[in-house]
């Protein structure tokens, strides 16, 4: 049988005074098993996450000591038989002890890459319990397109396009967003900016690479990134050959003339590595055509944020393991052939 972990706050936080010797973020595990608990959160310079620690039952522990300058704490608990349903914060995470600076490159690091829970401290706070306790799983129910805000277009311009979604994380300033990619344009969506629970909960369920129609207001725009609140978002499949190319070429693809240059795509972003070395992020976009391409396609077209240059390659052939392009504008480039590896 499987058994759900959840929470309950225990205890409200302790404002700035006299503080007592317990200050900090402390866990108590009220289930009759034994618990590993690893915490992150915003540190001085960057981001922090740290384990483990085991919590038996009926056990209470003090993980992190001191005031509590931060508005939000993440942790992760497991134990055997049982399942911890985590958000999509992402923390990297080791199978020893460990005290890890960074949330980003996890894999290339050679540590774990997992999800955890979010806890809000909430501000002022230095002293904050947790609780965990058995929750039966919940009834999954079907999920259905959201329906359109009756106040669409109240916070910004209306807009309804069809895009691929791309993630939802945490900014440097710990605000949650999730994000997809649509018209050339990284559209990034704030939780507590706008968007109903709701439909912020559909975004957290998509997955990257995921086709999907959004509409609601376009709040600003900057460089080759959108701000907007989401009303309605509903899942679909590809409807054409250009959703059939994002779809399909989701993955890592190696250049076959030079294997330390790998080109991994995900959702509507390409990751250029030449060995460990990550090189640059491109936003990615399918189009029939580009301007210097004399009526070819389907073409990929790369941007680099804060480069205004976007750059055209048209896609000769491709498969489920091998890709060709050919670069518009640079005669006697040649083609690159890529091939797909796992």
């Amino acid at each position: 049988m499987r058994h759900f972990i959840g929470l309950i706050i225990a205890t409200t936080g302790f404002l700035f005074a006299a503080l007592p010797a317990s200050a900090g973020f402390e866990v108590c595990n009220s289930t009759p098993a034994a618990h590993q608990l690893s915490v992150a959160y915003r540190g001085d310079a960057d981001w922090v996450s740290e384990g483990w620690w085991t919590i038996q039952p009926q056990e209470c522990k003090l993980l992190v000591a001191g005031d509590l300058n931060v508005k939000y704490f993440y942790y992760r608990a497991t134990a055997k038989n049982r399942s911890f349903v985590g958000e999509r914060y992402m923390f990297c995470t080791d199978s020893k002890a460990f005290t890890i600076a960074g949330k980003t490159d996890c894999q290339d690091r050679g540590f774990s890459r997992e999800s955890f829970s979010e806890v809000e401290i909430g501000s002022g706070v230095t002293a904050y319990k947790l609780t965990l306790v058995d929750n039966p799983p919940q009834q999954t129910q079907k999920a259905t397109p959201s329906a359109p805000d009756s106040q669409s277009g109240s916070l910004g311009e209306p807009f309804s396009v069809s895009g691929v979604f791309q993630e939802c994380g945490l900014e440097e300033d710990a605000y949650f967003y999730c994000a997809f990619h649509a018209e050339g344009w990284k559209w990034n969506i704030y939780k507590g900016g706008g968007t109903p629970v709701g439909v912020m909960n559909r975004l957290k369920a998509l997955e990257a690479g995921d086709l999907a129609d959004f509409s609601g207001d376009l709040i600003s725009f900057a460089d080759a990134s959108v701000e907007a609140v989401v009303r309605s978002v509903s899942k679909h499949g590809p409807r054409n050959e250009n959703e059939n190319l994002i779809a399909g070429l989701q993955g890592k693809w190696r250049n076959t003339a030079d294997r330390a240059s790998v080109m991994i795509i995900r959702g509507g972003e390409g990751f250029e590595y030449y060995g460990r070395e990550l090189m640059e992020v491109n936003y990615l976009q399918f189009a029939d055509q580009c301007e210097g391409s004399h009526g070819a396609g389907p073409v990929l077209i790369k941007k680099t944020p804060g480069d205004p240059e976007t750059y055209c390659y048209v896609v000769l052939g491709w498969d489920a393991v091998s890709l060709q392009l050919s670069y518009v504008g640079a005669a006697g480039s040649g083609d690159t052939f890529y091939e797909k590896f796992w």
